[in-house]
């Protein structure tokens, strides 16, 4: 059972390696729901020695793509994919909310023409679709690793039920991670009744420095100086809880003499 973490730094990244994940999902403008990090950054990450999936999102907003968002968002996966990187991370759909079939494609073969054992995990976009079970099949032949979902819920822990109907419906042929609004205290059921294979958690805290003045430069936010960062203390009460709930698991098992 995997600790993914979402950071948008290296000093996010050391701190999930040292606080038991066993990889992080970076991306950069987390406050506007991730996007594609630099090079200097993933470069930065990669190097602090942790399993590294980079997000790849063009934009904000939603995930009916471009043509030359596509185009844009092949040019990067091939140029991080020659940093290092364990994975990616991506998503489109059609204007029906199905999967995008030619530009998922388009998206994985790109990734896996730099690196035939990357990984892809198709995001969060999942949960937008009529039909999270029927994503899941379609996205099975594409060369998916995983799918991350929070069971169609603002909350994981409220998805729980999608979440094992997704895990029954796949049978372990494609791993089912769950992320959204995750607290420690969720970890145990999503991973013993919901059945996922692996959770994924921000593990944010708002960052205030302080006044900036008055002058406004270009942030909607209510205090422009603010950012998000990695919260330690959440990374380890997750990454117990994992080590817990694996436990409690291994212990529930049938015994093989039984």
């Amino acid at each position: 059972m995997d600790l993914e973490i979402a950071v948008t730094s290296a000093t996010g990244a050391r701190i999930s390696r040292e606080g038991g994940a066993n990889r992080v999902e970076l991306c950069s403008g987390l406050e506007l729901g991730g996007l594609t990090p630099s090079n200097g950054l993933v470069t930065a990450v990669v190097e602090e020695g942790i399993d590294t999936h980079v997000l790849i999102r063009p934009r904000p907003g939603d995930f009916h793509y471009s043509a030359d968002d596509v185009a844009q968002s092949c040019l990067e996966i091939a140029s991080l994919g020659k940093i290092g990187i364990s994975g990616i991370v991506i998503g489109a759909l059609n204007q029906y909310g199905a999967v995008d079939i030619p530009s998922i494609r388009r998206l994985v073969d790109t990734a896996h023409s730099v690196d035939e054992t990357m990984e892809i995990t198709f995001h969060r976009a999942v949960d937008l679709a009529p039909d999270p079970a029927n994503i899941v099949e379609e996205l099975m032949p594409l060369g998916f690793t995983r799918v991350l979902t929070s069971g169609k819920s603002n909350r994981a822990v409220d998805g729980i039920p999608v979440i094992k109907e997704l895990a029954n419906t796949v049978g372990g042929r494609i791993q089912i991670m769950a992320g959204g609004g995750i607290r420690a205290q969720d970890i145990h059921p999503l991973l013993a009744e919901g059945r996922a294979d692996a959770v994924h958690l921000s593990a944010k805290k708002l960052f205030e420095p302080g006044a900036t003045g008055d002058v406004s430069l270009g942030s909607a936010a209510e205090n422009p100086g603010s950012y998000y960062v990695t919260n330690e203390r959440v990374v380890r009460d997750a990454s117990l809880a994992v080590k817990q709930a694996s436990t409690h698991s291994e212990n529930s098992s049938p015994s093989a003499l039984d």
